[in-house]
């Protein structure tokens, strides 16, 4: 199905569509899926001190098993 072309305007400023977008921390995809954020947080942790707060500091995430053992296998290569 493919969504008709509409243009949101804020004012005068047209708004674009996005399949991605950055909010408040996490990667909000378009198709509803998480992996981009998964793959963010991975790459954020290791620039921080605390590693598993900043993996981790979602409040609900619809994961995956594939997701789970990905953050899993990540978490256990950072305490090495």
């Amino acid at each position: 199905m493919h969504e008709a072309s509409v243009e949101v305007r804020l004012d005068t400023q047209v708004i674009t569509v996005r399949n991605r977008f950055k909010c408040m921390g996490s990667l909000i995809q378009g198709d509803g899926e998480i992996n981009d954020d998964v793959t963010h947080r991975i790459g954020v942790a290791w620039m921080k001190v605390m590693v598993r707060p900043t993996l981790l500091e979602v409040k609900c995430w619809p994961v995956k098993n594939s997701q789970i053992q990905k953050v899993q296998v990540i978490e256990m290569r950072m305490l090495r």
